[in-house]
């Protein structure tokens, strides 16, 4: 059963986005609004919305079927697209098969040139700032991005790239260039995973509140991906034990070095007994059901008495 929708958190220029009861999913609702000169003329066209997102459900089978994985878990109805919530990361990946537009014009080429093989460019993801072209080493200096990040959405692009230009071929289309984003998804169990090497299945439902069927969606593509290995029991062969890999692991401690850092920043210099009211502020942002059994996993994780 579908996650029930609660409240709008995005309004894009064609797309809303909303949050769900499911923490991991969100619904894409594709609108009726038709925008020019970003942003700046703005109308309404009938069935626009319903046409967008059956067009979108197309090429992302044919991105799936391509082994690309994407945010898409199925349509609701002929506007609403139930998706898996990601964090996108602020680049964007370019692939050019012709030359055209701005790269005609800045390198002072004549459009229709055929390039020998696919060419890839990063922008910035940025309307204030036109989205600028970068390069790698500025997208990982500026926190944009990791290198194996980087190095995975250009592979993924063009794997993407080459779906897409023989779908559209197929049709008597050249696809000239696109434009990919990516995003960061499954965290939190990959993060609970990696702290609790073993954790069953039912407690790791327990800790995230999501249905079993999204989770193991999640699962899946993370046995998949050679993130993340499933035991069985060591006493009962039916229980499902979960343990991150070794690459899995060392993905997990890349993810979270970031934020470690910034928490450490932060926590410099305050006065004594701070570390306490943290503690009992961070405790009381857990929902009042969900806490005993959080406390309980802590206390088990470190080996602390109560």
């Amino acid at each position: 059963m579908a996650p029930e929708l609660q409240a709008k958190i995005y309004q894009g220029k064609a797309k809303e986005v909303w949050s769900t009861t499911d923490p991991d999913q969100v619904v894409l609702r594709f609108t009726d609004a038709a925008t020019a000169f970003n942003g700046v003329k703005k109308a309404s066209i009938d069935e626009k919305g319903a046409l967008n997102l059956a067009m979108s459900v197309k090429l992302f089978d044919v991105v799936s079927d391509a082994g690309v994985p994407t945010h898409v878990v199925e349509s609701l109805n002929d506007t609403d697209l139930l998706c898996h919530r990601v964090t996108i990361l602020p680049v964007e990946v370019v692939v050019r098969s012709v030359v055209a537009g701005s790269f005609a014009k800045r390198y002072g080429l004549e459009e229709g040139m055929l390039l020998d093989q696919p060419l890839v460019e990063l922008f910035h993801k940025s309307d204030d700032l036109d989205d600028p072209l970068v390069n790698d080493d500025a997208a990982v200096a500026l926190g944009w991005a990791k290198h194996w990040e980087l190095q995975c959405m250009k592979e993924l692009a063009l794997q993407t790239h080459a779906a897409l230009s023989a779908f559209w071929g197929a049709h008597g289309i050249t696809l000239v260039d696109a434009k990919y984003e990516f995003g960061r998804a499954h965290h939190r169990v990959l993060h609970f995973v990696d702290r609790n090497p073993g954790i069953m299945v039912t407690d790791l439902l327990g800790i995230l509140r999501i249905t079993k069927q999204s989770l193991g969606r999640v699962l899946k593509q993370l046995v998949d991906a050679g993130i993340i290995e499933q035991r069985e029991g060591h006493h009962d062969r039916r229980q499902r034990l979960l343990y991150t890999t070794e690459r899995g692991h060392a993905l997990a401690v890349d993810l979270t070095s970031l934020q470690q850092k910034r928490l450490e920043r932060a926590l410099i210099g305050l006065p004594d007994g701070s570390d306490e009211i943290i503690r009992r502020f961070l405790l009381r942002m857990i929902d009042p059901e969900a806490r005993p059994q959080i406390l309980q996993l802590i206390r088990s994780l470190y080996d602390l008495k109560d």
